[in-house]
């Protein structure tokens, strides 16, 4: 198909693909220097023991043994946690890097932040590159969380299949356009910087989000994780995306001791900046935003964002608008932290870290 209109092939699309692998050589190159590295490994934080009346929803087990659905104890509420620390801290003013928490949107786990789906260096790895420890989160409900199967067994056992929770999924077609890869499934945006090379890669890491199987708040469970791993691990920088921005503001407000600073990407902006001027004026906070935002396609978010940085700021806190399109960086979706030119952007954030923890 001729790439007029954004649509993947042809001769602009041979050409195109060239350029991406030149580019994709280079970020090779930079990435092939050693990554060296003084501890990494995972653990889980909050969860809880419940108590689960069909943990297997129906299965017998051995006579004169537990049988898999005998009711028992089951931990929920936990997320995992990966992390790395770099042998050599980038110091910023004279004292170590803080961490950096990488948080996950919706559909998605923690692996937004790692190998891009082409292959190059994600986030989780640059910033330990970069001197700063990273710890990765799958939110509760997600990956390597998992989620408490209470509901739906419970549904499954009592016949009532009709009242049992759903397992929000985005399709392709769906991701295709929200995510701002293209204006419909198979067209890419002109200039995209989508590795539409990986995008079987890209797709295969949508998963069900399982957040609204939590009683009355679906947030609720990944919230109180995050406050937990930031009392594990000392103040840091947290970095939300999306969906997660909705977490991100609660974990300042309850404790924005820990929290040296919000990274907020492409996520909704509503608190109550004069309300909350006691957290914001302590917090510094910048919202990350690509292109291709249309009025009916995010754009009510992206100038809510703008609107809350300069209540932020009339507060007398530091909040900041971060439009790539008019910093030199063009391109760049709802996925931007895996997009050809994202350590571009990654580069972009250390210096504001710089900036705002100087």
């Amino acid at each position: 198909m001729a790439n007029g209109g954004g649509i993947v092939g042809g001769s602009s699309w041979v050409a195109t693909a060239a350029a991406l692998i030149v580019a994709m050589g280079s970020a090779a190159s930079a990435a092939a220097e050693p990554l060296v590295i003084r501890e990494q490994g995972s653990f889980f934080v909050a969860g809880a023991p419940v108590r689960l009346e069909n943990p297997s929803a129906d299965i017998a087990g051995p006579p004169g043994r537990a049988a898999p659905n005998t009711p028992g104890a089951w931990t929920a509420g936990q997320a995992y946690v990966s992390y790395q620390i770099p042998d050599r801290r980038r110091l910023i003013q004279g004292r170590p890097a803080p961490a950096v928490i990488l948080l996950h949107g919706c559909c998605l786990t923690g692996k937004t932040w790692e190998t891009t789906p082409d292959g190059r260096e994600g986030w989780a790895t640059y910033f330990v590159r970069q001197g700063f420890p990273v710890y990765v989160v799958d939110q509760v409900g997600r990956g390597r969380s998992g989620f408490n199967p209470a509901k739906l067994n419970d549904a499954r056992m009592s016949g009532g299949r009709s009242i049992a929770p759903p397992a929000r999924a985005k399709t392709e077609e769906s991701t295709w356009e929200t995510f701002r890869i293209g204006p419909r499934p198979g067209q890419l945006y002109p200039g995209a910087k989508f590795p539409i090379e990986g995008k079987d890669q890209f797709f295969a890491q949508i998963v069900p989000d399982m957040n609204d199987w939590a009683d009355g708040d679906p947030y609720r469970p990944s919230v109180e994780a995050m406050v937990a791993l930031a009392a594990r691990i000392g103040p840091a920088i947290l970095v939300v995306h999306s969906q997660s921005s909705r977490m991100g503001w609660r974990i300042v407000e309850a404790r924005p001791d820990r929290v040296l600073a919000l990274i907020q990407i492409e996520g909704d902006c509503s608190p109550d900046a004069a309300q909350l001027a006691s957290v914001w004026r302590r917090v510094p906070v910048i919202s990350v935003w690509g292109g291709y935002i249309t009025p009916e396609n995010w754009g009510d978010r992206e100038d809510a964002c703008r609107r809350t940085m300069s209540d932020i700021a009339r507060a007398g806190g530091s909040g900041t608008f971060l439009k790539l399109d008019e910093v030199g960086l063009p391109g760049h979706g709802h996925m931007l932290m895996q997009d050809h030119g994202n350590l571009d952007i990654a580069d972009r954030l250390i210096a504001w870290i710089r900036r705002v923890l100087g």
